[in-house]
């Protein structure tokens, strides 16, 4: 399981808690790496070498999950993509990051909003709501913006057609964070990927997991 921009592999605990009855599962946590080949590395180390594995990536960790599926073919045998995308989904708000820090990531109350708004739409989250504002608060703003500046050179298109592994993509009908072309986009451009939309926010592996759980044991089947 590779996490989203919080990078701490926490948030995957309702899914995981879930999805552990049936499959040994690893949540990989990231450490604070300095551009997008060194989170690739990272999470290739983590790759047990005696058995094959499958990924389960969500937001940050997508483009990640497709260059690892380029790199270990004979490793990987399939993959989840959640609420992700191929190429940088916000560029303009990229760019802004890049020029200063945003209020949204360096103060706690602000960044905790924006989480509750844009990630959740509002607290759309049930049960998982507080966990997500835990790891929220305890997130390094300084860590968290230099995953955004990392973000805005993101562009794993050109790796696409060149993978041949199953692929389940999850598409969260109502994410304000990646909005649904990318996501489209991802799945389009894929040889063997299987598009499903979910009524829920970005955070969808959090928000529904049960359904996802669902969706993952079917698809590995």
């Amino acid at each position: 399981m590779l996490p989203g921009l919080d990078g701490s592999g926490e948030l995957f605990q309702p899914l995981g808690e879930l999805l552990g009855e049936r499959f040994e599962i690893l949540a990989c946590r990231y450490p604070d790496l300095p551009d997008f080949d060194a989170y690739v590395d990272y999470a290739a180390s983590l790759l047990p070498a005696d058995r094959p594995v499958s990924l389960l990536a969500e937001s940050f960790s997508g483009p990640v999950a497709i260059a690892l599926l380029k790199r270990q073919p004979r490793r990987i045998g399939s993959a989840v993509l959640s609420a992700t995308f191929a190429v940088s989904p916000r560029p303009l708000l990229n760019r802004l990051a890049a020029l200063r820090p945003l209020a949204g990531f360096t103060h706690p109350a602000l960044r905790r909003l924006a989480v509750d708004l844009f990630a959740m739409n509002g607290g759309d989250c049930g049960a998982a709501r507080p966990l997500v504002m835990e790891v929220t608060a305890r997130s390094d703003p300084a860590v968290l913006l230099r995953r955004v500046a990392i973000l805005r050179r993101v562009d794993v298109r050109e790796l696409l057609a060149s993978i041949d592994a199953p692929v389940l993509c999850l598409r969260a009908e109502r994410d304000r964070v990646v909005p649904a072309r990318y996501v489209g986009m991802l799945a389009d451009g894929l040889a063997n990927a299987r598009l499903v939309d979910i009524d829920a926010p970005h955070m969808l592996l959090q928000c529904r997991p049960r359904e996802c759980a669902e969706l993952i044991l079917d698809f590995l089947a």
